[in-house]
């Protein structure tokens, strides 16, 4: 591997990203291109991977073509910190490891993005400072580092121009734009207002983030704040100074478990712990804007459909210094007294509903100190006694009880997820007395202005839930019952369950529920629905009935004309008049699902007469509809009428 013809010595602290932006501007070559030239990737592609370890078969080339000894470079990378701070433990091959198996650690590391100080990236006073600045350092990307001690100030994360994160790597990338030859003190992010160099590519923003407009509007760190920061230092090996009270490393991993485990509790629960953090209206309004941001994309992402780890959120340090800041100093209040252990314990309370909370404790319980150990430990054990939680219980162990025996369907069904559930007991109707379609009255009373939900899904998945009510079993099952394919229940149920994740709307929807299943046992006189769609399965209108309904619908007040009474609207006429008289779903009548070919068509002829129905309610559509809807009323009754006669001759 050849030299280059020029190199620099690192700066104190200094991280890979920031060695290789200050030799791309002594070079004036693209940051990629040096970075290929030195043997440091194979092509032009820098993987964020080496922000924390170069690979031990590219060190040494590297290190021959930077002018660098190995020790000096492994000393840019984040795995040299990593003897005291146990996010940054690797193992050998260079790759992250779950720091001593406490599982998440590593979202304790900025990796996308990092923090700074712009006088220190300014460099006054340093012999070459005006020419390539000063030091990216190293410890800016780890979320204990929050302030400035030099310089007495809080770090900056954000671009004062462009406003995004200081060197962000969004695409999975050490550098942003590698390909860009910029001042290392340079916003490397898309301007806002550059100007398009093509459809694809735009040029970078180019701010100093080592401006003096930036220091204007510095925020100064408090007192609490820098003997924090202090502290934190030593006690992570982060300066110079000996480690605070001579902590070894086993006991400095386990305070940093305390400090995440707390954290999380605050975010979960905030402002439940606001008494704790400083009076300094900065600190307090920057969390409170990290924790309105997270709610925010939580509720975002769950009203798009995806699944949301909210607590992997919870567990994630703010980028903004201040708001992380305020979080440290909260959770060092609570962890250095020993009176407020039972105010740990009210967070715990507080932040019990979640789901994922008692797995996230199991995760880390095993590495925080005793006492921390001990306070969640009992806490917890209060709120959910080990009788409670059986053979899965931590905190005493006791036999598993004897599992039911299951039929193959409900087996079926548990290992593929589906909800099974049992009966409660106190229904006097079953899946007979259950209709398709519920009525309109029932979805106008609780449904009325929904939205973000599918009507035809509300009305399935409820009919699918007062099954289960009454028979238990899954929701394949109920619909299989109600004569429901089984796509149809799947689809309808989940769109349900994901409209259901905002809290209003479950309730409103369980609510809606279990008001109709108190209408169905209140009645004296439940109807046979399952009876109607079984007597009514290949029925089609007789042509003499369907000649004088053609002429009823034709004569209708209003009606210049109508069409011949042709076969096709006989179909639909019997497919309206067996929703009718079964309370069914349309689009689920016998002859919509078994017709091979002309189903397609039978669907756009439903949709068109229910769209005219409602726009044109002179019109010949809104005249079939409403004669299909008194002859399927009849049709109905004469249903229940013949199951009563046979049932009395059967006696």
């Amino acid at each position: 591997m050849r030299q280059l013809p020029r190199s620099l010595d690192p700066l104190p602290d200094e991280s890979l990203p920031g060695f290789l932006l200050r030799l791309s501007c002594r070079l004036e070559q693209a940051p990629a291109e040096i970075a290929a030239v030195t043997g440091l990737v194979p092509g032009r592609i820098m993987g964020s991977g080496l922000l924390l370890a170069i690979p031990a078969a590219v060190i040494g080339p590297f290190s021959t073509a930077a002018r660098l000894s190995p020790g000096e470079s492994r000393s840019l990378t984040l795995s040299s910190l990593g003897g005291r701070y146990p996010p940054l433990d690797l193992a050998a091959g260079g790759r992250t490891r779950q720091a001593q198996g406490a599982t998440g650690l590593i979202r304790w590391v900025f990796t996308g993005s990092s923090r700074y100080c712009p006088e220190c990236l300014s460099a006054s006073g340093a012999p070459a400072g005006s020419l390539y600045g000063g030091s990216w350092r190293r410890t800016w990307r780890l979320p204990v580092t929050v302030a400035c001690e030099r310089h007495g100030r809080l770090l900056e994360h954000l671009c004062p121009e462009c406003r995004a994160p200081a060197h962000d790597t969004a695409r999975a990338g050490l550098i942003p734009r590698p390909g860009d030859v910029l001042h290392p003190a340079q916003c490397r992010a898309p301007g806002p207002h550059a100007r398009k160099v093509s459809s694809r590519l735009r040029l970078a923003c180019g701010a100093r983030l080592d401006d003096a407009a930036v220091s204007s509007g510095r925020r100064p760190a408090s007192r609490a704040v820098l003997t924090l920061q202090k502290r934190l230092s030593s006690m992570f090996g982060l300066s110079e100074a000996p480690a605070e009270g001579g902590y070894g490393r086993e006991e400095v991993s386990r305070r940093l478990q305390d400090l995440r485990a707390v954290g999380c509790l605050i975010t979960m629960t905030w402002p439940l712990a606001r008494p704790f953090m400083p009076a300094d209206p900065v600190l307090a309004a920057a969390f409170d804007r990290h924790v309105a941001g997270q709610q925010e994309d939580i509720e975002k992402r769950r009203r798009q459909g995806h699944r949301v780890h909210a607590l992997a959120l919870y567990d994630t340090p703010p980028l903004d210094a201040a708001a992380c800041a305020g979080l440290l100093l909260a959770a060092d209040a609570l962890l250095r007294t020993e009176p407020a252990r039972g105010d740990i314990g009210a967070l715990v309370t507080a932040a019990y509903p979640a789901s994922a909370l008692g797995t996230f404790f199991e995760d880390i319980r095993g590495f925080c100190t005793a006492g921390l150990r001990d306070t969640i430990s009992a806490e917890m054990s209060r709120l959910h006694p080990p009788d409670q939680r059986g053979a899965i219980s931590h905190l005493r162990k006791k036999p598993a009880a004897a599992k039911p025996a299951r039929d193959g369907w409900t087996s079926y069904h548990l290992r593929h997820g589906h909800l099974v559930v049992r009966p409660q007991g106190d229904c006097r109707f079953d899946h007979r007395h259950v209709p398709q379609h519920l009525p309109g009255s029932w979805a106008a009373s609780h449904f009325s202005g929904a939205d973000g939900i599918y009507p035809r899904h509300l009305h399935i998945t409820a009919a699918v839930r007062l099954v289960q009510m009454s028979s238990g079993g899954s929701h394949a099952a109920a619909g299989e019952k109600l004569g429901i394919p089984h796509r149809t229940v799947t689809a309808a149920v989940h769109s349900v369950r994901v409209w259901t994740r905002d809290l209003d709307n479950s309730l409103r929807f369980t609510a809606a529920v279990r008001a109709f299943a108190d209408q169905l046992n209140a009645s004296d006189c439940l109807t046979d629905y399952a009876n109607r769609r079984a007597r009514l399965a290949g029925w089609i209108i007789p042509p003499s009935e369907w000649k004088q309904a053609a002429a009823q619908i034709a004569a209708a007040t209003g009606l210049s004309q109508a069409r011949a009474a042709s076969e096709r609207r006989r179909r639909l006429f019997s497919v309206l008049a067996w929703a009718a008289a079964t309370s069914g779903d349309p689009l689920l009548a016998p002859l919509v699902l078994t017709e091979p070919r002309g189903a397609g068509l039978l669907r756009q002829d439903l949709s068109q007469v229910r769209y005219q129905a409602r726009a044109r309610p002179g019109q010949t559509a809104a005249s079939l509809a409403m004669v299909a809807q008194d002859y399927g009323a009849s049709l109905g009754r004469a249903a229940d009428a013949a199951a009563a006669a046979h049932s009395r001759l059967a006696e």
